[in-house]
């Protein structure tokens, strides 16, 4: 049955496996495909696709890692996720003088990036433009950010993270701290928010300086545990999809679209803290939350990793 919803073009940019991959998945989000139902071995998908065993494989690693389907030791791969009656998509340098500094051939801490990854003359180049526009210094500017910053966000946002947003809809901050307090304006004081007890402490600041009554839900290797926030009842969720204390896994789909299904129901709001979203070593960044609550979720990411830790932008 699984054929029926496999299209694959070899005459297409997009890699093989990404196409099985969008395939499968897009037939488990229809309801096509079952929770329950077993998929093909490798080695008999990939004779059928007359592909590789390794483009099929990388397809079946990324939808594991998403939560799609499992993997069952000596029994096969079979569907893991279960859409139907879910929401719809909307289309530091140390300042001590005396400490000597140390060199490390590789560093793994948050406070750096790798210089030679980005190119710093390049990113010099395109400040001296801007500093040479008058008009630009000497204004306030768009309140939500530059339109074709924004613009260029959406495509973006779209394309690694699957945010399902238009340009008008994205407003661009000095770090996530002043995002969080432009928003809780929005919301107003006094509300009840969940989030685990490992969160962004420095949004607890934001929400304390707000007057919201802080509560922690309870986490297993999945993440959020439903009946913990039965328990709390809270008029927001902050959560950050891509971490899970228990067992440093990416929270899979399932447990997403149980969130959101609650939430829905208890008429609460999912703040999306996409902290490091994009940062991959084996599979593909896994579609955020908002991707599947266009209308409840508000997605929050940042550009301290991937550009640079100096120029704050959220």
């Amino acid at each position: 049955m699984l054929y029926d919803f496999i299209i694959i073009n070899k005459n297409d940019k997009t890699p093989l496996y990404r196409q099985i991959y969008m395939s499968v998945r897009k037939s488990i989000e229809t309801g096509s495909l079952k929770k329950g139902t077993k998929l093909p071995s490798i080695r008999r998908l990939s004779a059928d696709l007359d592909v590789s065993k390794t483009t099929v494989n990388g397809a079946y690693e990324q939808l594991c890692a998403e939560g799609y389907i499992s993997n069952k030791p000596q029994s096969g791969y079979y569907v893991e996720a279960q859409f139907s009656d879910t929401p719809s998509k909307a289309d530091k340098a140390s300042s001590a003088a005396n400490k000597s500094k140390k060199y490390y051939e590789y560093d793994f801490s948050s406070k750096s990036i790798d210089d030679g990854i980005i190119n710093i003359n390049e990113w010099k180049k395109y400040v001296k433009e801007v500093l040479n526009q008058n008009y630009l210094l000497t204004s306030y500017g768009e309140e939500q950010g530059e339109e074709i910053l924004r613009n260029a966000l959406q495509k973006y946002s779209l394309g690694t993270r699957s945010v399902n947003t238009s340009y008008e809809n994205i407003i661009v901050g000095a770090g996530t701290q002043t995002l969080l307090h432009i928003l809780c304006s929005l919301l107003g004081n006094n509300k009840k928010i969940a989030l685990a007890d490992y969160s962004y402490i420095q949004s607890e600041y934001v929400f304390n300086s707000h007057g919201y009554d802080i509560k922690y839900f309870r986490c297993d290797k999945y993440g959020a545990c439903i009946d913990s926030l039965e328990e709390i009842n809270p008029d927001i969720i902050l959560l950050n999809p891509n971490f899970t204390v228990n067992s440093n896994i990416t929270m899979p789909v399932t447990r997403r679209l149980e969130i959101i299904k609650w939430a829905k129901e208890n008429n609460a709001l999912i703040i999306e803290d996409d902290y490091n979203g994009e940062l991959r070593y084996s599979t593909h960044p896994m579609p955020c939350v908002q991707n599947y609550d266009t209308e409840n979720t508000v997605y929050l990411g940042s550009f301290s990793k991937i550009l640079l830790p100096s120029v704050r932008i959220s």
